[in-house]
């Protein structure tokens, strides 16, 4: 019988050894477990290179960013982020294996596109990737949350553009101190009892992390997973927001650090080449709570309706007493609430969600 030989990488295995160890330390019982691989409807065994259909496309995502060869646009190139200000509650985390998402309308985005050309996107997911999809300068994050935008019917009615969606890239990095404080919007998802109900405010959650002047980039890609579709625009921040050791090991014991998981990769697809396009620079990055932009329409309206100059100081100023009466804060059991909100807010999008 022929002798048979095994070769160990034995830094690889202690490595693993170690980071599972220490994982059970920091998580007790709450380790999470994938669901098996032949399950997945794709898998990252390849790393996406055996994808098929719209995944040899020339205008592909995710992309390394090169700052220096990017493109500085000018003050017209926009992106608006109106954040949520009230809870939305009874949502669910799903961990579909490949990823975890979570469905709502988290926020609504007017973004100029490459071309120029703004149109209004209304939130219907949001999902992760770790280590991040996108690079900057060839370096990976320790996570990418990419938040799901379609376009709105009233924007659609005259787009010049065939790209219906319009995908926020937000990346995080590990918090080195060991006394680093859960980030906020991590924590409210309950990862370590995924399924559970959750409330969210992005607002509370994500005002002090995505301030205006945040600087951007800009380009035309596609779905990061099958069918990978050439039908998105991609806005991603430079800056990374931050995240500690435990909930990063939340991430990681799922993907990166799990060996059943596509060998112990990332639910990352590697960086496609950019075939030409145009990558835009923007430091025109504005964050505002969502009832914001609702009184800004409701204030507009009452301007371009009302003639008689006393009836339409007098309406405006009743719309402004308003917004600042809805914006004191009511206190429930230490809570802070804006329920008044709540009745400006409705999804507008009804049609399957994708996954980026």
């Amino acid at each position: 019988m022929p002798r048979i030989s095994l070769q160990f990488n034995k830094n690889k295995i202690s490595t693993q050894i170690l980071t599972s160890l220490l994982s059970k330390l920091i998580m007790g019982n709450h380790i999470p477990t994938p669901a098996p691989i032949n399950n997945f409807a794709f898998n990252y065994l390849n790393q996406g290179r055996d994808w098929t259909g719209d995944a040899c496309g020339m205008e592909q995502s995710p992309i390394d960013i090169v700052p220096t060869e990017t493109q500085t646009c000018n003050e017209n190139m926009k992106m608006q982020l109106f954040l949520t200000d009230h809870t939305l509650s009874d949502l669910k985390v799903q961990d579909l294996g490949n990823t975890l998402m979570a469905e709502g309308n988290f926020s609504k985005m007017v973004a100029t596109d490459v071309a120029g050309n703004s149109y209004e996107f209304e939130a219907i997911q949001f999902h992760f990737h770790a280590p991040s999809e996108h690079t900057i300068n060839g370096k990976h994050y320790d996570l990418e949350l990419h938040i799901v935008h379609q376009m709105t019917p009233e924007s659609a009615k005259n787009a010049k553009t065939s790209r219906n969606l319009a995908v926020l890239g937000v990346f995080f990095d590990l918090d080195t101190d060991l006394k680093a404080t859960p980030n906020p919007f991590i924590e409210a998802l309950k990862l370590h009892n995924v399924g559970t109900n959750i409330s969210m405010n992005m607002n509370d959650l994500m005002e002090d992390h995505l301030t205006d002047g945040k600087t951007f980039y800009a380009y035309q890609g596609g779905l990061t997973t099958p069918p990978c579709t050439e039908n998105a625009n991609f806005y991603i921040l430079e800056s990374p927001m931050k995240i500690n050791r435990t909930q990063l090991e939340q991430f990681n014991l799922r993907w990166k650090d799990n060996i059943n998981f596509a060998n112990g990769h990332g639910n990352n697809r590697p960086t496609q080449p950019l075939n030409g396009r145009t990558v835009m620079k923007s430091n025109n990055c504005c964050v505002k709570r969502r009832s914001e932009e609702v009184f800004s329409k409701l204030i507009s309206q009452a301007e371009n309706a009302l003639v008689i100059e006393n009836t339409k100081k007098s309406s405006l100023d009743d719309l402004m007493f308003r917004r600042e009466m809805m914006f004191e804060d009511s206190s429930v059991g230490g809570m802070k609430t804006m329920s008044n909100t709540q009745g400006f807010i409705e999804a507008t999008c009804t049609k399957t969600k994708p996954m980026i």
